[in-house]
């Protein structure tokens, strides 16, 4: 699960708490399945600030799952939040958030670089303590990214290797294809409102929209959904 910004028209601009300057938007905090791709959760909060605060909200009840593996970026941390989901036996991925500083108890050997198949370069693998509690383990990666960017990974997953915690990580950016896809697939940049049922029936009809345009568009020989959805709106604004 992360978060993405969308944007409010100026109309709204006055409602919406806490907004910087000139600017105003919500956050859409969306939780998604990883291995079917259903959503499992969206709230809307406030754009300003981390997302700390909606994180239990957005593991929902842990007492009554077990074997999941989150995947969640560094705006999520409470370390005991941490030792909840473990207890709960469950597991999870995430970034290290800045203000956590963990406890190192062993380092671990570091894997060979050319046996690596999730692209990052493992410059610290060690066991550490997170928080007062001593009585569990946890792992910490510092890695660099493929894109030259050195980031730290906290995990529960203590049996695995370094490699496959990063590929989890990595596959973290899935959420990132589904805001895209929101964005620009279904144009829900820009909310047209701040009230749950009007952002409901929003992401409903921009669903049913693009649906439509798909069933129109069976045969291949004939505009894709996006070229027809740009030529309709051609049309109306010409008209």
């Amino acid at each position: 699960f992360d978060a993405t910004t969308l944007k409010l028209p100026p109309k709204l601009s006055k409602w919406a708490p806490g907004k910087h300057e000139g600017t105003a938007g919500m956050k859409m905090q969306l939780c998604i399945d990883g291995e079917r791709g259903d959503f499992k959760r969206i709230l809307f909060t406030p754009e300003p600030g981390n997302d700390s605060p909606y994180f239990e909200a957005m593991l929902g009840d842990l007492a009554e799952q077990a074997g999941r593996i989150y995947i969640f970026d560094a705006g999520y941390w409470k370390i005991q939040t941490y030792h909840d989901i473990v207890e709960s036996a469950n597991d999870f991925v995430t970034k290290r958030a800045g203000k956590i500083k963990p406890q190192l108890v062993k380092e671990l050997p570091l894997p060979n670089p050319e046996q690596l198949s999730s692209g990052y370069e493992v410059l610290q693998d060690a066991l550490v303590h997170l928080g007062k509690d001593r009585a569990r383990l946890f792992r910490m990666l510092r890695v660099r990214q493929t894109n030259g960017q050195e980031i730290t990974l906290i995990s529960s997953l203590i049996d695995l290797s370094a490699d496959q915690i990063c590929l989890l990580y990595r596959y973290r950016w899935t959420i990132e294809i589904v805001f895209r896809w929101l964005r620009q697939t279904l144009e829900l940049e820009h909310l047209t409102s701040h009230d749950p049922v009007g952002i409901l029936r929003q992401m409903l009809t921009a669903l049913i929209v693009w649906g439509l345009l798909v069933i129109a568009n069976q045969d291949s020989g004939k505009l894709s959904p996006k070229q027809l959805w740009r030529q309709l709106q051609a049309d109306i604004h010409q008209a």
